[in-house]
């Protein structure tokens, strides 16, 4: 086999050693190692056709051929002329970028779905929480209204604590976000040979401000009713709840 400088580097292969490949329970001599290119060809095994046949139980047949341009102006030219082949399915780069592209946009969209309804579902769930902490301490602030408490100390004290929560929250989210994307990450590469070798999750930290203001926008809005109504409690009437 041949291999590319990469797999040599990470192999820790010369010429004349030998690598085992468990999948098919084969062990393949070294025969050269390529220059670097600074491509993906540096991380590829080279097989001679005829055995790369026999490992994959395909005789005879071939399921692929890449086919690399020295004047990528020719590409028209080239896939009409292979389009002429029966039984041959031709492939640009251009159209299998496009299908990735499309596919990148109708997994955009979903998220962009996905995130509306979590914003509303979170938001939901902050305004019942607080509604429900108001309703339990309701003695309570019927005690702080009865001792001075004025109802803009009242409003400030849960809004506070609605922030607070949404806050911790909001900081907690970001960071399971940032390791469970760096595992999906390393899960999806498995499956795309095309994929760039580099990280694409980024820690950015406009991006997290950006993301805490607005979950403190949303702690805002959805704190605003239980606050208001918490404000509204009249110290008589609350100091007669169970």
């Amino acid at each position: 086999m041949l291999i590319g400088s990469d797999v040599a580097q990470i192999e820790l292969s010369q010429v004349g050693d030998q690598i085992y490949v468990p999948e098919m329970d084969r062990t393949l001599d070294v025969v050269g190692i390529l220059e670097p290119t600074g491509t993906e060809d540096d991380g590829m095994f080279y097989i001679q056709l005829a055995t790369a046949q026999e490992m994959f139980s395909k005789p005879g047949q071939l399921t692929a051929i890449s086919i690399r341009l020295v004047n990528p102006d020719d590409a028209p030219v080239v896939t009409s002329r292979l389009g002429n082949i029966k039984g041959a399915e031709v492939i640009t780069m251009g159209e299998l970028l496009g299908t990735m592209m499309t596919l990148m946009g109708a997994a955009k969209s979903l998220l962009l779905s996905i995130v509306l309804i979590i914003i509303v579902i979170s938001a939901l769930g902050v305004l019942n929480t607080v509604l429900m902490s108001v309703f339990e301490r309701t003695r309570e602030i019927g005690v702080m209204r009865a001792t001075g408490a004025g109802r803009t100390h009242v409003f400030g004290l849960v809004w506070l604590e609605t922030l607070m929560l949404s806050f911790l929250g909001g900081a907690g989210g970001l960071v399971v976000a940032l390791f469970g994307a760096r595992l999906l990450e390393g899960l999806v590469k498995r499956f795309l040979p095309l994929a760039p070798k580099g990280s694409v999750v980024a820690l950015e930290p406009g991006s997290f401000l950006l993301v805490m203001l607005f979950v403190l926008g949303i702690a805002v809005a959805a704190g605003f009713y239980p606050a208001l109504r918490a404000a509204r409690l009249r110290p008589i009437e609350a100091l007669r709840k169970e």
